[in-house]
């Protein structure tokens, strides 16, 4: 008999010691999950084309996002050369900004840097032939969550008016 009462202490002492830890559990996910639903997540489908006399920007989406306590911005175009030399980059075809809080955003890679890496893994500086597309990815890191990010392109021409695409991230 006394075996038993040890036996149904132990197996009640358990059961509380269960109930406890997944209360703890359950509280923590919670706290885990309202934490994850205030991080920045969102992709923008950006259906625009901005149509320039010597090429064409043709934005795919973009995606705004928490990476290691950073806000970025991914970028995700087609540049389309129309009439430039062969073998023309985008660096050479277009002045470039993305603007928050009427400051620029600074590209977290380095691409736009002339001294940095001019590789064929920089879309920037990827040779395009006449009449080709070719895809350009970009991260920038933002300024906040909430104000519009304005993209500009100046064609260096300089015949030609710059264009913008605003990426509303409310």
């Amino acid at each position: 008999m006394l075996k038993r009462i040890i036996v149904v202490m132990l197996a009640i002492t358990a059961a509380i010691a269960l109930t406890a830890c997944n209360t703890d559990k359950s509280s923590t996910d919670n706290e885990v999950d309202e934490t994850q639903k205030e991080k920045l997540d969102i992709q923008i489908e950006v259906s625009e084309t901005l149509e320039f006399e010597q090429f064409n920007i043709e934005f795919d989406s973009v995606k705004a996002y928490e990476k290691d306590d950073k806000l970025l911005l991914d970028l995700k175009f087609n540049w389309r050369n129309k009439q430039l030399p062969e073998g023309s980059t985008l660096f050479t075809a277009t002045l470039f900004d993305v603007i928050q809080s009427e400051e620029s955003l600074e590209e977290i890679n380095d691409s736009w840097n002339p001294e940095g890496d001019r590789s064929l893994q920089n879309d920037v500086f990827s040779p395009n032939t006449v009449g080709g597309l070719s895809p350009v990815k970009l991260t920038y890191e933002l300024k906040n969550k909430n104000d519009n990010v304005e993209i500009i392109f100046t064609p260096t021409t300089e015949i030609e008016d710059s264009q913008s695409v605003i990426i509303e991230l409310q």
